[in-house]
């Protein structure tokens, strides 16, 4: 699993960690759904296609609040 994902794979649970401190419904719903295709995804390899577009997506809200973060010091 870690070399289908590559660097997500470490990206992806900070970004679920994000999603869960300030939680509303479409937060809930893409943490959950994170849960249930990471299960799946160990269960069966071929539903690592389930998997890739949450990861992508928690991945995408770890970086995007790092640089956010690294921008706003310098500026």
């Amino acid at each position: 699993m870690n070399l289908d994902l590559h660097l997500l794979i470490c990206l992806f649970p900070v970004g679920a960690w994000f999603c869960i401190k300030e939680l509303n419904d479409e937060r809930v719903f893409i943490v959950l759904y994170a849960v249930f295709a990471s299960y799946f995804a160990g269960v069966m390899i071929r539903l690592m296609l389930t998997l890739t577009p949450c990861v992508c997506v928690l991945g995408k809200k770890n970086t995007s609040r790092f640089l956010l973060l690294d921008l706003l010091e310098y500026f």
